[in-house]
């Protein structure tokens, strides 16, 4: 019976849109056993609703600049969440993190420095931000 009230609570939260809680609803399942119950298949839909749902936003965010690159890899690692045997993901994200991290080295190596170590501090300064912004789900407006 509590596996069925909160299989309707994670639908109502799919429902209402709030994918971002719905994803987070979904680990308190863990791998239900496939029983043919409600809960069940319940779960099962908005697993895959879910992370078809993020793949689609993921795949169209702007490939372009930092914003876009670190939206659509946090909304890939979303995916993962709700869905972690996906083996379509993790290549998506490796591929964006790859984008990523070549902005981040554009930018530094526009700039000039005396001493190489500068340079090399930056670098990964500017890598942790990104790797923050996408793991705490920040968005930012800088390009």
């Amino acid at each position: 019976m509590k596996l069925t009230q909160e299989a309707l609570q994670l639908r109502q939260l799919w429902k209402g849109g709030k994918i971002g809680l719905a994803v987070d609803a979904l680990q308190g399942f863990g791998n239900l056993k496939s029983d043919g119950s409600f809960a069940f298949s319940t779960v099962s839909e908005i697993r895959h609703a879910a992370f078809d749902a993020l793949m689609v936003q993921a795949r169209s965010a702007p490939k372009g600049n930092m914003s876009g690159l670190v939206e659509g890899a946090r909304l890939l690692k979303l995916a993962l969440k709700a869905d972690p045997s996906s083996t379509e993901a993790r290549p998506l994200l490796s591929e964006t993190l790859g984008h990523l991290l070549g902005l981040l080295n554009e930018s530094v190596t526009a700039l000039k420095f005396e001493r190489e170590a500068s340079a090399g501090r930056l670098t990964l300064g500017a890598y942790n931000v990104a790797a923050d912004l996408i793991e705490d789900g920040a968005l930012t407006s800088a390009p």
